[in-house]
Parts: C-alpha cells; sequence; structure tokens
C-alpha cells in the first residue's frame, strides 16, 4: 500500500484528460455496500488473518478510506447517506417504523440518479422510519426494493415466518410473496442483488443499493456448510459472550455473498465501469457484549469514540483509474458526503435546497472526487460533527462533551478497560439521549484530542487547550444540536393522510407485517 498523495503528479494527465472529456465520459455503475455493526478489525480492509478474502482483495485494489466517518449507530448513518445530511442535522434517534427523519421534502439519492437514467435497486436492511407510504423506497426513487423496514431481524425465515409483526417487504407491499425463500439472510440478498445484476439492461446505468443485514446480531451461525471451522483460537470468546467463531462465519457469508455479486458484474460485462463502495454503518462490539473488534481504536457502536464512527471503508472497481489503486486515503469522509460525490459523477445536480418546516435546508455533503483522485488534499471542510456529542475541527481536534467509561481493543479481540474516573453519572445509558451511567467526558468537563496525533484518543489535551475546548464546545450549537427534523410529520403534512397507530395498522392494513402507519387520503381505498 501507498499514500494516494504520493500518486498525485503521476494522476495529473488523467485528471486533465478527465475534465475535458467529462462529457463523454460514462456514467458508472454504482455498488453500494453497507454492512451492518462490522467492526473496524473484522475484514481484510484491516486484519490479514480475517476469512474474507473478497473484501480484502477489493480492499487491496481500490483505496482504502482510512478516515471514513459515519453515525455511532445503524439508521441515522443509513438515512445520511440518503439525503447528504449529517445525522445530527436530520436527528441522531433510532428510527422507529413510523418515525419521520426523512422528509418528503428531501431529494433522496436514488431520485437523483433516476434524473441521469439509473435502474436504482434497494437491496436488505432500511432502518429509515417508514410514517407513510409515499416514504418506502419504491417511491422515493428506487425501481425495486425488498428487505425489512426496522432495525433488527431473524436471518432465518422459519424464525420470523410465524410472528405476529413480521417485518419484510416487497417493493409496495408485505413480503409475504418472498418470504418463504429467505432461508438464511444474508444467502437471499446476494442471491436476489445477483439475479437484479444479470437481467440489468446495460444500456441504462445500475444502482445497487444492497444493504446486508449481516453481521448485525442476533449472534447465531449460519447454515453448517457455511461456517468457519472451529479452531482453538476462534473459539475463544470475542467480547463477553459469543465464540470468535459466531462473527468469524457471519461475515465469511457476506464476504461470499460480495464474490457472486462481483462475479455477476463481470459476466455481465459491466464491472469496468462499476464504482464500488463499502462501509460499515458504525463500529462494532457494542457495550463489550457484541462479537465485533475494533482494533485498535477506543470504544463501540452506541459510543462517540473513534471506534464508534470511524468505520472500515473503501472504495474499489474497475470504474476507479489504475493510478489511484492500491492506495490509502486519510482525508476525513462523512458517509454524507457519497450523495453529492455519485450524483456528480452521475452527471446530475448535486444540491438539494430543500424548504423544510418554512426554512431552506441544504445538504451537509461534500463532493470527495477531487479528494479520492488527488486533486485535492482535503474536502476544505472546517467542522464535522461526528456525532451530537462529538465534533471535529479542521481534521485536528476532536472534541467530546458526553461519552462513557470504555474499553480499547485488542487484535484478538480483547478488551483494555480504560479506567478513567467518572466526571458525570446516570441512572443509566442511553446512547441516543447521550448520557451513560460514568461519563468520562461531559458538558462542564470535555474531553479533547489531537485526533490525528493520537488516534486512539488515549491523551485528553484539554486542560492544556482551553480556548481551542471554548471555540468547539461553542460551535456545536447549531452543528451538533439540536435538529431541524423531529420524529413525527409537520402537521400540513399528516392532513394529507388518514393514520393509524402502529400496531392497528400492522393488523389492519398490512396483514400482521410491519408497515407505514398512514395512506394518501384519495388513494386509500385503492392500497
Amino acid at each position: 500500500m501507498i499514500n494516494v498523495r504520493q500518486s498525485v503528479s503521476a494522476f495529473i494527465c488523467i485528471l486533465l484528460v478527465a475534465a475535458a472529456t467529462s462529457e463523454e465520459a460514462p456514467k458508472p455503475n454504482v455498488l453500494f455496500l453497507l454492512i451492518d455493526d462490522l467492526g473496524r478489525y473484522d475484514t481484510q480492509v484491516t486484519n490479514p488473518a480475517s476469512p474474507t478474502p473478497v473484501i480484502g482483495k477489493l480492499a487491496q485494489e481500490g483505496i482504502i478510506l482510512d478516515r471514513h466517518y459515519v453515525y455511532m449507530y445503524c439508521s441515522p448513518t443509513r438515512r445520511s447517506v440518503m439525503t447528504g445530511r449529517f445525522p445530527t442535522s436530520i436527528n441522531p434517534n433510532q428510527a422507529s417504523i413510523c418515525s419521520n427523519y426523512m422528509p418528503l421534502e428531501f431529494t433522496t439519492l436514488a431520485e437523483k440518479l433516476r434524473k441521469a437514467n439509473y435502474k436504482n435497486h434497494f437491496v436488505g436492511k432500511a432502518h429509515l422510519g417508514f410514517p407513510t407510504t409515499d416514504h418506502l423506497p419504491i417511491n422515493r426513487g428506487y425501481d425495486s426494493h425488498v428487505g425489512y423496514l426496522g432495525g433488527a431481524e431473524d436471518y432465518y425465515m422459519y424464525l420470523f415466518a410465524n410472528k405476529t409483526n413480521k417485518d419484510f417487504w416487497h417493493d409496495d407491499h408485505p413480503g409475504y410473496d418472498v418470504i418463504s425463500d429467505v432461508k438464511y439472510s444474508t444467502n437471499y440478498y446476494s442471491r436476489v442483488a445477483t439475479a437484479i445484476i444479470m437481467s440489468h439492461n446495460t444500456t441504462d446505468p445500475l444502482f445497487m443499493d444492497l444493504r446486508y443485514q449481516g453481521v448485525h446480531g442476533p449472534y447465531i451461525d449460519p447454515p453448517l456448510w457455511e461456517q468457519v471451522a472451529n479452531t482453538s483460537s476462534n473459539n475463544q470468546k470475542c467480547g463477553s459472550t459469543y465464540a470468535c467463531q459466531i462473527m468469524e462465519s457471519m461475515v465469511s457469508v457476506v464476504d461470499n455473498g460480495i464474490g457472486n455479486v462481483t462475479q455477476a458484474l463481470k459476466v455481465k460485462g459491466m464491472w469496468n465501469n462499476t464504482l464500488v463502495i463499502f462501509s460499515a454503518d458504525n463500529g462494532g462490539g457494542m457495550g463489550g457484549d457484541e462479537p465485533s473488534n475494533n482494533y485498535p481504536l477506543r470504544g463501540t457502536k452506541g459510543e462517540p469514540w473513534d471506534g464508534g464512527v470511524r468505520v472500515a471503508a473503501f472504495v474499489s472497481g474497475g470504474f476507479l483509474p489504475n493510478a489511484l489503486r492500491g492506495t490509502v486515503n486519510s482525508a476525513f469522509i462523512h458517509i454524507a458526503d457519497w450523495y453529492p460525490t455519485l450524483a456528480n459523477l452521475a452527471g446530475v445536480d448535486p444540491t438539494d435546497n430543500a424548504m423544510y418546516n418554512g426554512t431552506i435546508r441544504p445538504i451537509d455533503g461534500i463532493d470527495a472526487w477531487p479528494v479520492l483522485t488527488g486533486a485535492k488534499q482535503d474536502l476544505g471542510r472546517e467542522w464535522l460533527p461526528t456525532t451530537n456529542q462529538s465534533l471535529i475541527w479542521n481534521s485536528t481536534w476532536k472534541l467530546i462533551t458526553s461519552a462513557p467509561s470504555t474499553h480499547w481493543f485488542t487484535e484478538t479481540d480483547g478488551h483494555l478497560v480504560d479506567g478513567w474516573p467518572c466526571r458525570s453519572r446516570s441512572a443509566r445509558n442511553i446512547s441516543t439521549k447521550g448520557v451513560w451511567q460514568c461519563m468520562v467526558c461531559s458538558d462542564a468537563e470535555p474531553c479533547l484530542f489531537h485526533i490525528l496525533n493520537d488516534p486512539e484518543e488515549r491523551t485528553d489535551v484539554a486542560k492544556q487547550n482551553p480556548d481551542i475546548v471554548q471555540k468547539m464546545q461553542a460551535a456545536m450549537v447549531g452543528l451538533n444540536f439540536p435538529p431541524y427534523v423531529f420524529d413525527a410529520m409537520p402537521a400540513p403534512d399528516e392532513a394529507r393522510y388518514t393514520c393509524l397507530p402502529p400496531q392497528q395498522a400492522h393488523t389492519q392494513w398490512w396483514d400482521n407485517f410491519v408497515g407505514p402507519c398512514c395512506k394518501p387520503k384519495q388513494n386509500l381505498t385503492l392500497l
């Protein structure tokens, strides 16, 4: 691996040619791979011993994104990439089934790409909030959609097919017509994505938005023939509860699925014009119980430490210029940046100045392509709110105003407890509210880290830099909080719908499947 900045001189001529012929350049197919609860050290992106050779090869043939930031848990990250807005802007809460955290006033990434004649397909876990049928992916720019709407579900069909509230959706209706095909969800999503690719008309560009359920809990073994063999090392516990072998097996099935999907692109003759984007939706190992590993970072999913928000990520694929392959890019990139990046690559307007609740709300994302190609060293972003309790300034300083006592990881998923004293206490942990039982950073005593020199967040330098702390804490107002999107739809929007309480909607409208709580009044009898 070499650093991307070493390739800048060699790549200038490519940039000039690309700029001169940009109107003639083909629109890339996009394979967006979002892996659920993946630890930073769970794959060969950073861990050569992981049973993920496909992911490792893609990463080594692409650009590893060393500082790719997401939110500290699922739903806000997922909405961020679809809207180009920071999770702190559009509300960092986890979405319930009827949350309006992704308002219809916002143009989704799929709707942008549709303007460039992309065929868009959403496969896998959503967790976006679906207050109305108009919020379903099929009505927000996607040509097809299959997967579950909420935050978690069983992997095996026999475990959830007979539930009272089944969570599986297919295009514009509950997934009763496909649920029997879901033997193990990771394999099912790979099969669906592969089938879509093989039937795709290559005269149109493709956006495959593939959001694997793996490797989120429940932590159970995949089918026997896909399990990683037991060894003396992987029979040890990863975290406090589960054997490492379970996580290795689950991530191995994801790896095999990605191999099938990328092979389909090659067989179809689409690979040479495909851009692959790979990212976790947050760090792994939540609370120390779950079996993911964020080595060498501090903290887990649900925490504002970098272990919760700085994830394994890379770009790859045949569309990537040869001069960029096998490099590492250390620019600070946020998952919201893919919205304008892909819009620009598709040749459509990347802006979205949406009028919401009487105020124009633009996107927060910045086109990352000039940084990825070496034309720029950084995105030029002064402030990066990674959670509503943490803020990065000028890609150098990180302030945390609320964070729990936690641990660092070892390469074998051992946990080294930080042992920091509590500066503030709460009755219980509620990460969505930014409070923990033992807070080692607090509003009254924030923590400050030089995140470039101290990426593992081991040395708090707040007392030595009071001016920086004061400046950053003041900047959090309007950046980290308050959000401008809330759970309920604005009253004028809700007036256009007939709504039921969630459980009543599930039974009365959706045949005991989880589904939206509201239908448009004029279409109520037709749906």
